[in-house]
């Protein structure tokens, strides 16, 4: 999901010949991981591995040509009006969100609600179909967290 950030920093800056390099150097290494994976008879954790260095190898083929665009930009100071708002803005965002991630848990699927209770102490009227739907909630809802962070950077810049 960290790869999300800088992609979108890539095509704001329209440079999209960073973003292709970026995911074919990350498909590649996908697959030598997963031949060598194959090959070697690393089984599961081989592929696991190859997941983690063509994600990680991706952010850093994306991540070098946004830091030289990023340091020809001019630095300036933001007022401090405009660094409350954002601060405003930024933590409302996240408190929705949070409520976003939190309300499958507390309502449940199809409105049921779960009345903050774990799995293995539930009633039987809590499947297993509920913990997969929240789980697949969670994951969407991280994603769409992930996007609205780097929209906020991509529009206001980094408040540090």
């Amino acid at each position: 999901m960290i790869t999300f950030i800088p992609s979108q920093a890539n095509a704001a800056a329209e440079n999209l010949a960073a973003n292709t390099r970026g995911s074919l150097i990350g498909m590649a290494i996908n697959v030598a991981a997963v031949v060598l994976s194959l090959v070697l008879g690393w089984d599961l954790m081989g592929i696991a591995v190859g997941v983690f260095l063509y994600r990680a190898g991706e952010l850093v083929a994306k991540l070098i040509p946004l830091q030289r665009w990023a340091r020809t930009l001019p630095s300036v100071t933001l007022s401090p009006d405009i660094r409350r708002r954002m601060f405003t803005f930024s933590g409302r965002s996240t408190a929705l969100t949070a409520l976003q991630i939190l309300r499958p848990i507390l309502i449940g699927p199809r409105g049921r609600g779960c009345k903050g209770r774990w799995f293995h102490n539930a009633p039987p009227s809590v499947r297993v179909e509920d913990a997969v739907w929240i789980l697949l909630e969670l994951r969407t809802q991280s994603r769409s967290f992930c996007s609205s962070v780097s929209l906020s950077v991509i529009q206001y810049g980094d408040p540090a």
